[in-house]
């Protein structure tokens, strides 16, 4: 479901953006392509050194390209930011670059002018092997894990639970690995 944008300012941000569809709602391609440039041209990491400078929050990413502070927005533009592989500015970018996203510190000022400390998801581009492996790679080699352990579970709760399922859940268990194997065999081009 689209999300409509009431604020004229946000509005005419995104329409001089060429973000604005019809009937004010945001046209997630156009913003896409949108972030995808702001990304490449000031939040690439080519070292681990670099990675503390090019991080960007997608709030502040909001404030950097529209100049307007928008929660409507920025939630469009954090759902954009997805380093999924279908993620709309994932599938976006040019020149070798994979977004990837990490928590940052921050620091915030609270009304009454108190400093807090925070912690926020951010996202940077980067093509240096080594950070794809860190940021992007292993973070989904530990997703796929968790899923997988938590998979071999449901088998032992359904054989404690109904013992006489035992070599159904077995076959079940050896026909997933088979199924993990192929999956993995096919993506990796073998």
């Amino acid at each position: 479901m689209p999300i409509v944008i009431d604020d004229p300012a946000t509005l005419d941000a995104l329409r001089e953006k060429g973000c604005l569809g019809a009937d004010n709602t945001v046209d997630r391609d156009a913003l896409a392509a949108v972030l995808a440039v702001e990304l490449e041209a000031n939040h690439v990491a080519h070292s681990l050194d670099e990675v503390y400078t090019a991080t960007v929050a997608p709030g502040q990413l909001t404030v950097d390209i529209f100049g307007v502070t928008d929660p409507g927005l920025s939630k469009v533009v954090s759902g954009l930011l997805s380093p999924s592989l279908a993620g709309k500015v994932q599938t976006a970018l040019a020149n070798g670059y994979v977004l990837c996203a990490t928590r940052s510190k921050v620091v915030v000022e609270l009304v009454g002018g108190e400093q807090k400390t925070v912690t926020v998801s951010t996202r940077f581009l980067t093509d240096d092997h080594d950070m794809i492996d860190e940021y992007f790679l292993n973070p989904a080699s530990r997703r796929a894990e968790g899923t997988v352990k938590r998979t071999v579970k449901l088998g032992a709760m359904v054989k404690a639970r109904q013992p006489e399922m035992a070599a159904r859940v077995d076959e079940w268990a050896g026909q997933l690995q088979i199924t993990f194997q192929t999956a993995l065999t096919a993506g990796s081009g073998s």
